[in-house]
């Protein structure tokens, strides 16, 4: 039996109705609030009292001397000091003035104590990460490895925070407080320098890699056999698209990657199995009911967890890129660089400027750039001599193991080893407490225990022959990189003053968790890339299947040598791009980083931007950097439009639809009808030839289908019927999300005429289908009618950005419950282009919908040497205040792909500053 005290998540209807009623109070206050209806003075001063002080002075303690804070017409601050602690103190401060209920949220995430501020809707997703155990890492991280300068500039931002909480009642800091006071009698507790360490725990869960990846393969085996899942899984396009390093050996006699020796095929790793192969897959024992019962069941917990960056699946990433100063118009290198992560309201990043008056050596830090709310340093940005960026490097840094368990403990090569236990109990708002017990095996904590379907296991399981007799079931636990103690706190706060390559590659060594591709430049005109992380290095197995935790040989041997990883400086092609591709070819390198890369699309496009600009001798102006960020080209449109043209289409209306398509030149501006429709039947081919055939698990909620039962065998027939089908997953994470993925599963079988994905049963309506062509009819008139439904009959009147539309909702009361909240808290839409896998990586899941669900959380472009020529932008603005003048000020210019002047010297901040805060003692 599961160790678990909590509802099952699929008991929610009690949960609801008790949210419902705490909601209709909340819609009361907010109302209030705003000054709807009556009450409207009391309304405006208790919305005003949560603004901050930008000007004149303020005394602050534990400062030992002044404090400027130069604020622009944007709310931007940039903090000037005369030594460190100050400094750091400063950034809690203002951080504090402007988004102390993000910070607030966050903390309760990472600790898992969401239920002691919204009740008990949030047990289960508290359960589960009181079972990950994020704050108890953070907190061992703090305690024993972090270095005494790190935890000092930790505690110095703490006591910020603090001195701005100092007499300040919950109404007076930030307007949700106000509501959350009618329903709780929450209050809030001073910050640690643990929450700031905690939150790099919530960074790294969203980028983790491919542990959905893991759990899906599982599930598809109880509906595809092991070459069709093989087939939705395949290799990475290397001869389409360019890794990002495509030079570089692992020198045998050191041990050390070697940037400009030459590859050969044949060094590539050699350890592991053979993607998709090995005990999990369904060459074993044949598919499975009850594993893919319990990874369902876990999947289901993983919805419900907060995706605090963004969902995580195929497509979402973000793009980096630096240009070698002989290529560009400055003769400087130029560096680009935006996030794409799930869209937030305030934005995830804040943006600000860390100074020291006078640079020394007890006062080091001159760097600006982006940063997270709760958090001090800058995680992207520049300093004086260098600038960096980041994009998710994608390591396979999570393996899920199936555990032989029994009362008295998990099976381990014969022997029965006991569990490692703690009792944990959650505080619930208006409600009593829960208890739980999170257990753990070698491999990590059992998962499994935080939902009661999986209690039972069910009739097989995808494991070879020599696995132990299941009896009631296997557990699941899981191993990640970020459940032990790491140093990346401490690489933060040495990447923001390195002031050359090699203190940059040596702060990146301390990178830990999450891994992440980093670009860099400096004013003597160097470019180069490294990648860091803890990744591990597995005996047996691949990473993509659940291991078998019984079998000693599946553990993680150890870590990839840092000297080991990949890197590049100044390499001949001049310029480097990053954006989730694969990092180098696996044939090539020794060590596997990860079978489940993205695929490329995006990198390989801004590779073709960078070469049709400069192959005959053309420069690159930071303007042009800003236009690829902007580029919005859809790579399956090459592929599919050309087929759709070709169609013979004799219904009018549908051939009406497919005459948008002639002449389109592939691009899905906001108001484009082409773009809309193309959308439209790619979305439903995916349906039509995949998403139908895959089991109820990864499509979405509210997609039913007529099927055969996943365990039945034989023909439909009286006693084989079938049966009404609903999918169980969240929208945003269904599959086929429409990503880059599927264009290497559809670009083969683009040439074939005949395949069994292009085979789909009939229905009243329509005939059945046998091949490509036949298919692609059916979506283009399924698309036809769906967009009538959608858009109006008229397709002149169509436009991509109306059905592609983005809402920022505040993260907690801003995304359920009644209209009148959401209007209150939430803003927009705005009508968007670009797309899924486009460079402006507007994401969009095509198994859910055509929402942005994904965006470019910030832009920017940086002029290296010439830093008051860069450029930036924000999603948001720099207040988390509702009502605030910064809240959403700069979502008009980025949805637009403008972007701000950046100042950076004191005399461009000077004079582009509107409000001084001075600090004192």
């Amino acid at each position: 039996m599961p160790s678990n005290t909590t509802a099952p998540p699929g008991k929610k209807t009690a949960k609801k109705k008790g949210r419902r009623a705490r909601l209709l109070l909340l819609v009361l206050v907010l109302a209030l609030v705003a000054g709807i209806g009556f009450g409207g003075y009391w309304g405006v001063s208790t919305v005003r009292a949560s603004f901050p002080q930008t000007t004149g002075e303020i005394r602050l303690d534990k400062l030992s001397a002044d404090v400027e804070v130069k604020r622009d017409a944007n709310g931007v601050p940039q903090i000037y000091a005369d030594n460190e602690a100050d400094l750091f103190r400063a950034q809690g401060y203002v951080q504090a003035q402007d988004r102390f209920y993000e910070m607030d949220v966050r903390r309760h995430v990472t600790a898992g104590r969401l239920s002691e501020m919204f009740g008990e809707s949030q047990v289960d997703t508290d359960a589960f990460l009181r079972t990950l155990g994020w704050r108890r890492v953070a907190q061992e991280e703090y305690d024993k490895v972090l270095s005494p300068e790190t935890k000092k500039y930790l505690q110095a931002y703490a006591e910020g925070v603090n001195a701005y909480l100092k007499d300040r009642a919950p109404a007076d800091v930030s307007v949700e407080y106000a509501a959350l006071a009618l329903t709780n009698d929450y209050t809030i507790e001073p910050w640690t320098p643990v929450d700031s360490v905690a939150w790099l725990k919530a960074m790294a869960w969203d980028l983790r890699g491919n542990m959905q990846d893991e759990i899906d393969r599982s599930l598809m085996t109880s509906r595809l056999n092991a070459k069709q899942i093989k087939q939705l899984y395949p290799e990475y396009p290397y001869a389409l698209h360019q890794p990002i390093v495509d030079k570089g050996a692992v020198d045998d006699s050191t041990g050390e990657f070697d940037p400009k020796a030459d590859a050969t095929e044949g060094d590539g790793t050699t350890t592991g199995d053979a993607p998709g192969t090995g005990p999990g897959s369904s060459g074993g024992s044949g598919s499975s009911g009850g594993v893919s019962s319990q990874l369902g069941a876990l999947s289901e917990v993983l919805d419900t967890v907060p995706a605090l960056l963004g969902p995580n699946g195929n497509g979402i990433g973000s793009n980096s890129w630096v240009v070698s100063g002989r290529l560009t118009t400055s003769g400087k290198p130029l560096l680009a660089n935006d996030p794409h992560l799930a869209p937030q309201l305030p934005s995830l990043w804040y943006q600000m400027g860390l100074h020291c008056r006078s640079v020394s050596a007890t006062c080091r830090y001159d760097v600006a750039g982006y940063t997270f709310s709760g958090m001090p340093g800058v995680i992207i940005g520049h300093n004086d001599k260098i600038a960096w960026g980041l994009t998710n490097l994608g390591a396979d840094v999570t393996d899920l193991y199936l555990e032989k368990i029994g009362p008295d403990g998990y099976l381990v090569d014969g022997k029965v080893k006991p569990f490692t236990s703690r009792e944990e109990t959650i505080k619930v708002a208006g409600g009593a407490d829960r208890k739980i017990t999170v257990r753990s095996t070698e491999h990590g904590p059992l998962v499994s225990d935080r939902s009661s379907e999986l209690e039972t296991v069910g009739q097989k399981a995808p494991v070879g022959n020599a696995a132990p007799d299941r009896g009631t079931g296997y557990g699941v636990s899981l191993q990640w990189t970020a459940l032990q103690p790491g140093k990346s706190m401490d690489a933060i706060f040495a990447i923001d003053r390195a002031k050359d390559f090699t203190a940059f590659r040596a702060a990146a060594r301390k990178f830990e968790v999450p891994s992440q591709n980093l670009i860099y430049a400096d004013t003597d005109g160097n470019i180069g890339y490294q990648s860091p992380g803890k990744i591990p290095q597995r005996t047996k197995g691949d990473g993509t299947l659940p291991a078998p935790g019984w079998d000693s040989s599946y553990k993680w041997k150890g870590y990839i040598p840092f000297e080991k990883l990949p890197y590049e400086l100044n390499p001949a092609r001049g310029y480097i791009v990053t954006a989730n591709q694969a990092v180098i070819d696996r044939k090539t390198y020794p060590e596997l980083l990860t079978e489940d890369w993205g695929y490329g699309s995006r990198s390989q496009r801004i590779n073709d931007l960078i070469e049709s600009k400069t192959r005959d001798g053309g420069k690159i102006s930071p303007d042009d950097m800003r236009t690829m960020q902007t580029d919005n080209r859809s790579e399956i449109a090459t592929l599919l439009n050309p087929l759709l043209l070709k169609i013979d289409i004799s219904d009018p209306y549908v051939r009406e639809a497919q005459k948008l398509l002639e002449g389109w030149d592939y691009t899905q501006e906001p108001d484009s009808a082409a773009a809309a429709y193309f959308n439209a039947v790619w979305r439903n081919v995916l349906k039509l030839a995949f998403g139908n055939k895959l089991p109820k698990e990864l499509r979405a909620e509210g997609d039913c289908i007529s099927v055969r039962p996943a365990e039945a065998t034989g023909p439909v027939d009286e006693q084989n019927k079938l049966v009404r089908e609903c999918g169980e997953r969240d929208p945003d994470s269904a599959q086929p999300d429409g990503g880059d993925r599927w264009y290497e599963v559809v670009r083969p079988l683009l040439k074939q005429e005949k395949s069994e994905w292009w085979a789909t049963p009939g229905n009243r309506l329509d005939p059945a289908t046998e091949t490509r062509d036949q298919l692609l009819a059916r979506a283009m008139k399924d698309a036809r009618w769906e967009l009538t439904a959608k858009l109006g009959k008229d397709v002149s009147t169509w436009s991509w950005g109306r059905l592609h539309q983005l809402t920022l909702k505040n993260q907690t009361l801003g995304t359920a419950g009644p209209g009148v909240v959401q209007q209150l808290l939430n803003r927009g839409p705005w009508n968007l282009g670009g797309g899924e896998a486009a460079v402006d990586a507007t994401g969009w899941n095509a198994a859910g919908g055509y929402e942005v669900i994904w965006v470019p959380s910030m832009r920017m472009v940086v002029n290296v040497g010439d830093w008051d020529k860069s450029r930036w932008i924000n999603l948001t603005g720099a207040s988390g205040h509702a009502f605030h003048s910064n809240y959403t000020d700069q979502t008009d210019a980025w949805a637009k792909g403008e972007l701000y002047d950046w100042a950076y010297g004191k005399a461009a901040v000077d004079a582009t500053a509107k409000e001084t805060l001075t600090l004192r003692p």
